[in-house]
């Protein structure tokens, strides 16, 4: 049971880092989504 949690568990972890935006954060550091670096595109949710 354990394994399926933690396999769901990343699996909502990547999904979330992907569908996110760049975003700009605190001193002016930008943080990127990973969606920039994936070879296949990935729609924006809208």
């Amino acid at each position: 049971m354990r394994n399926i949690v933690q396999n769901r568990t990343e699996e909502a972890e990547l999904n979330s880092m992907i569908m996110a935006d760049t975003t700009q954060g605190a001193h002016g550091r930008t943080y990127y989504s990973l969606r920039e670096f994936s070879s296949c595109p990935v729609p924006a949710c809208q």
